[in-house]
This record gives structure tokens, C-alpha cells and sequence, in this order.
């Protein structure tokens, strides 16, 4: 289900991105060429997550996929065939769906190659942290609630201190930002994952790896701890200082 969230989260980023530069005028002429935005996105959606769950039943680290139902089995092992059967389809479409003028032409070319970036954007970078998530949940919720804390908190310290001790914008490209903002944000997010990662760290599902692929919520999870995870003394005075 945290793989179906990341998802849900790509079909809002590339919502967005689709509509960057789209001329409303110049896609009345061309009926059906947006929907076949849409069709990259699944082949690109198809290949990559058909390919990562591919690589869950090889290898050292194998995943137990005897529970899922036939038919979504037969797509895992299936799915290079799919997704170059998919990619020629969408392809021979795109060519296809082509129309003058040449202003048309210029218009479908560009909407095309930010098209492609796009995807790369969306899921080359979340090619890895589909692995994360079935390495621990921990090494996906607690990064994404520290970056969304760091913002957070870059707002709420900009607007109470924002250009009260240093008056200068601290980017250009964003004049609102502040560097109180920016050095506040630090402060509390460096206090926020000191304890939330401690606190997290203490569940087991949230810790241990998954070993089985299925519908269901995993209910019980159950491993031996990473060491990583394990409370060690620490004092902060260097090994040297005299007792």
C-alpha cells in the first residue's frame, strides 16, 4: 500500500508537469494527442515497477510471491514482453496522431521531449526507493517526514523572524525565502530526526525488511534488528579528555 501511495504521488507530479506549456489553443487541433501524455506514463509506469518486482524473486534477497493471484504473477514474469508490446503500440500512435502545419509539428516535438525528461524526473529518482520500502519503512517515512518538517518549519520560522536580523532575500529565484527561515529550519529539523528517528526505530514494522509480496497488510513483522537500530552509549566528550 506504500508502493500504491508512491504512485498516487507520480500521477499528481506528472498531472502537473503535463501542464507545463500546454497551448490550449494548439491542442484543440490536435484531439487525443494530451491523452497520449498519459500512455507514456503508463508504459513508463508498467516498465518500471514491472521491473522492480521482477528483481524481488531473483537474486539473494528473494520474495515470497506465492500468495499473490495467478494472473498478476504471470504479468510480473511477463513483464519485458508487456512493456515493449506497450511501447511500440503508444509509439506507433504518437507518430501517428502527427499534424500539420508545421507549427503543429514544432508544438507535438516539444510537448514530446518535455514529455520523456519528465518521466525521467518522476521515475528514474523513484526507482530506488521502491527498494527502500522493502528494506524497512523506516528508511522511507522517516526521510520524507524530516523533509517535510524542514519546510514546515522554514515557514513558519521565516514569517515570525523572516528579514528581522538580516535583511537580504536567500535566493533570487525565490525572493520570500529568508535566512532566518533557512537557518531556523536546520535547527528544527536536526532536534525533529534526533527524536523521531529514535522513536520510530523502537516499532519492528517499521524496521524489518518485508519477505513476502501480497495484497494484504503485513500484520505481524517480525526480524532481528539492524545494529544501526541498536542504542549504544555516547558521551560527546573525545576519547582523549581525562575521566
Amino acid at each position: 500500500y506504500t508502493i500504491l501511495f508512491v504512485f498516487l504521488l507520480q500521477c499528481g507530479c506528472f498531472r502537473e508537469m503535463a501542464r507545463v506549456g500546454l497551448d490550449t489553443r494548439l491542442e484543440s487541433r490536435l484531439p487525443g494527442f494530451y491523452n497520449l501524455m498519459w500512455a507514456w506514463f503508463l508504459v513508463a509506469a508498467c516498465f518500471m515497477y514491472g521491473n522492480f518486482f521482477e528483481s524481488l524473486t531473483r537474486g539473494s534477497t528473494q520474495i515470497d510471491t506465492s500468495s499473490l493471484p495467478p494472473f498478476l504473477s504471470n504479468i510480473i514474469q511477463y513483464q519485458a514482453m508487456i512493456s515493449l508490446i506497450m511501447y511500440g503500440a503508444v509509439f506507433v500512435a504518437t507518430v501517428m496522431s502527427l499534424r500539420p502545419p508545421q507549427e503543429s509539428y514544432l508544438y507535438q516535438l516539444q510537448r514530446l521531449a518535455f514529455i520523456i525528461v519528465s518521466l525521467m524526473i518522476i521515475f528514474g529518482q523513484m526507482q530506488s526507493t521502491l527498494s527502500i520500502i522493502y528494506k524497512g519503512l523506516f528508511w522511507y517515512f522517516v526521510p520524507a517526514a524530516i523533509v517535510m518538517t524542514n519546510d514546515i518549519m522554514a515557514y513558519f520560522t521565516g514569517v515570525a523572524l523572516g528579514r528581522k536580523i538580516y535583511d537580504q532575500p536567500l535566493l533570487v529565484l525565490s525572493p520570500n525565502k529568508t535566512y532566518e527561515g533557512f537557518i531556523g529550519a536546520i535547527i528544527w529539523t536536526s532536534i525533529f530526526a534526533f527524536f523521531f528517528s529514535g522513536h520510530v526505530s523502537q516499532f519492528k514494522w517499521m524496521i524489518c525488511p518485508s519477505t513476502s509480496l501480497t495484497l494484504q497488510p503485513h500484520l505481524y513483522v517480525d526480524c532481528i534488528p539492524n545494529k544501526v537500530f541498536n542504542e549504544i552509549p555516547f558521551s560527546s566528550l573525545p576519547r582523549w579528555w581525562p575521566q
